[in-house]
């Protein structure tokens, strides 16, 4: 069995570099690994990278290490197979090219990577071959909840096993609730002020907006000298407060269908500090991804194996800067508008850094982009490259638009990288291949 296979890869071994995507189910899934080494007493070092590419695999043969690559190494094995003999890959990415070392990846089994199994789920089930214990399962469900993987249904599959595992421990709750962003965490206004997914015109991005809602829900933003948050509400208040979104969104135009994923399950931690974003699986995820979008990757791995202290109050702040890039970022799509590319809708923006291109995208499809069409954005980088970024919906995926496999292919044929997930991808082109691989793209879309 492949989870064997790579559990004994890793029991035998020793003086491991754990190479891990940079957004939050990377940190979950490196942070899982870590704690099973821990347990084993095995030697380790972490390499966080944004992507694989000859660059970053030049820094992983230097190394001269036992290497483990979680949530990524499935799309480029043939690249891992020209710097490495031997290697682990613990992933739910679709596969390209001939595997040498030893996978587990569930695809392989015929689950579906992008919604029954994240990075860290797969990572937790390698662990937990190892000897970890339940509790370790609270940082998978994080991961998954990070990879967008609980959207609509909630947890869904493997994911849910572990989610149970994650419940047992006492780690996780779950509840159905509003699922927007800073139910723990923020104060009333800022909680709709930073409600961003979806966008809801007049209320998102806007003090006014947001207190004349909260003012016609007929919710106190203050509890004597203290403000009020989500969660200090009661049912009727939280009733009311849903009541009065709802329709504020509709009567804006947000998709009525996108509006009933407003409730959903959620996923708090009861034993970390409350009213902190640590006491809610979506929080955290972000707090993770701020950490992974300035580059902060072994702080974000640090704070998935338990330190708190200086090191998140530095995490904090590396969120406090990546909610208002996002913020900023919504605002010059709103700004400078998009394109109509037929198959598809493109938005350009330096401005916006690439690292959460792809985040900043993914707010603006139905509150300001139609939801009918995948979107891409693109954010030029350093060294004469661009960053593209493809975000679909599920229903797009229900009617056969795989992204992974679409920005492989434009990204192959015009000199750049690519891969991703059916519903989530990405690509790394030069500059001058732009108008090529968007043409590539639109016949991909076609096929």
């Amino acid at each position: 069995m492949p989870l064997l296979e790579v559990a004994r890869f890793i029991r035998e071994n020793d003086g491991f570099l754990i190479v891990h995507h940079h957004d939050a189910d990377g940190l979950c899934s490196a942070g899982i690994l870590g704690l099973a080494l821990e347990k084993l007493g095995k030697e380790y070092k972490f390499m966080g990278v944004k992507q694989l590419d000859p660059e970053s695999m030049k820094r992983v043969k230097e190394e001269d290490r036992r290497t483990v690559f979680v949530d990524l190494g499935s799309g480029s094995l043939g690249m891992i197979n020209e710097f490495l003999n031997e290697y682990a890959v613990i992933d739910h990415h679709q596969a390209n090219g001939v595997l040498k070392g030893v996978q587990y990846n569930p695809r392989e089994e015929g689950y579906n990577g992008d919604k029954e199994f994240s990075g860290s789920t797969a990572c937790y089930l390698v662990a937990r071959e190892l000897g970890v214990g339940k509790e370790v399962a609270k940082l998978a469900v994080i991961g998954s909840v990070g990879d967008m993987q609980d959207r609509r249904t909630g947890l869904v599959s493997m994911n849910r096993t572990v989610l149970l595992d994650a419940v047992d421990s006492g780690e996780v709750e779950v509840k159905k609730d509003l699922v927007l962003f800073g139910r723990n965490s923020r104060p009333l206004v800022q909680f709709l002020f930073y409600a961003t997914d979806p966008f809801i015109p007049g209320v998102s991005g806007s003090e006014r907006g947001s207190l004349d809602l909260l003012r016609r829900a007929g919710i106190r933003l203050k509890q004597g000298d203290e403000w009020r948050y989500y969660c200090d509400l009661s049912q009727a208040e939280k009733t009311a407060l849903f009541t009065e979104l709802y329709k504020t969104a509709l009567s804006a135009g947000v998709p009525e269908d996108l509006l009933k994923s407003l409730i959903g399950e959620v996923y708090d931690l009861p034993k970390e500090e409350p009213r902190t974003v640590f006491s809610e699986a979506k929080e955290f995820a972000t707090l993770l991804n701020a950490c992974g979008r300035n580059q902060a990757y072994d702080l974000g791995v640090r704070i998935c194996m338990g330190e708190r202290g200086e090191t998140a109050r530095r995490a904090l702040a590396l969120l406090r800067k990546h909610r208002e890039n996002l913020r900023r970022g919504i605002e010059l799509v709103q700004e400078k508008g998009y394109e109509d590319m037929g198959s598809f809708y493109y938005f350009e923006a330096d401005e916006i850094p690439e690292t959460i291109i792809g985040t900043v995208a993914g707010m603006a499809q139905g509150g300001i982009i139609p939801l009918n069409k995948p979107v891409l954005a693109g954010s030029r980088t350093d060294g004469g490259m661009i960053k593209i970024s493809a975000r679909g919906t599920w229903a797009l995926v229900r009617n056969g638009l795989n992204l992974g496999r679409i920005m492989r292919a434009a990204a192959e044929k015009t000199g750049g990288v690519g891969g991703g997930h059916r519903i989530a991808a990405g690509a790394t082109i030069p500059e001058e291949k732009l108008e090529e691989f968007l043409l590539v793209v639109s016949k991909e879309m076609t096929v």
